[in-house]
Order: structure tokens, then sequence, then C-alpha cells
């Protein structure tokens, strides 16, 4: 993290996993943003993806750079409140859950934006979402 890059101040929660969206939070990362990255208890699965070492692949320390970590299990009542509370004080939210995932764990685009209205939410997905009935909201929220 740089504190003189050019999203310095801004804050930024990761709820992705694998490429795609901590790539993306990396990037704001090396640009000076706060970036922290909830993973479950086993931790983000790309973790896994090429040779261990340590607790991360090489590939994954690479996406993680500059990123505080959290594991936490979002079943869990307490987790979830701990995450929604993150989001809330949040410049930007990014999240790869499958579809609807986000939305049944109080983490989803209304449920975030309607209790932090400048919130930025990104949806990264590998999903063709328009299969799943989630073609709504994707000139409003989904960047």
């Amino acid at each position: 993290m740089s504190a003189e890059g050019a999203y310095a101040g801004l804050r930024v929660l990761d709820l992705g996993q694998g490429v795609a969206a901590p790539y993306c939070a990396m990037l704001l990362a090396m640009h000076g943003a706060e970036v922290i990255k909830l993973e479950p208890l086993t931790g983000d699965w790309s973790r896994g993806l090429g040779t261990r070492y340590g607790d991360h692949t090489a590939m994954s320390a690479h996406y993680n750079r500059g990123k505080r970590s959290l594991a936490l299990d979002l079943k869990a009542t307490a987790a979830r409140d701990i995450a929604v509370a993150l989001a809330t004080r949040a410049d930007i939210v990014i999240e790869s859950f499958r579809p609807r995932v986000a939305a049944r764990l109080g983490l989803g685009y209304d449920d975030l934006r309607a209790r932090n209205p400048r919130l930025l939410y990104l949806s990264v997905s590998g999903l063709k979402l328009a299969n799943h009935g989630l073609t709504r909201c994707f000139a409003r929220c989904i960047v």
C-alpha cells in the first residue's frame, strides 16, 4: 500500500476469490487504496493453484499483495455482521460469489447500498448471469 498513490484514502472490501476480483483489488492497493480481503476460514481457493509456499502459491501471493486479510465464516451471524460493518465503511466492495449468494448473506448490492449510499459495488463473475435471472441491474450497479 502506498500512502501517496492515486487511490490513497480509498477503502476497498475484497470479498472475491480466484483471480479476477483479487487482481482488481490488488491493482487498487498498488495505487494506494486500503484493501481488506475477507476469505473463508479455509482461505481463498486460489491459494491451492500451483506450488504452495507456506499458506500461499506464487499466484495467490501476487494477487493478494498489499492487502490486509481477515478469515470469516460468513455462514455465522457474527461474521456476517463484521462483513456488513466493513462494507458500510468501504468506498468499494468487490465480490465474486455465485449468483444470489451475496444477497443471501446480506452482502448484496441492495442491502449494502441501503446502508452506504455512496458505495461502488463491483460484481465479478465467470457465470452467464442472464441464465440466473440477473439482468436487471447491470447498468446501475455492476461496473
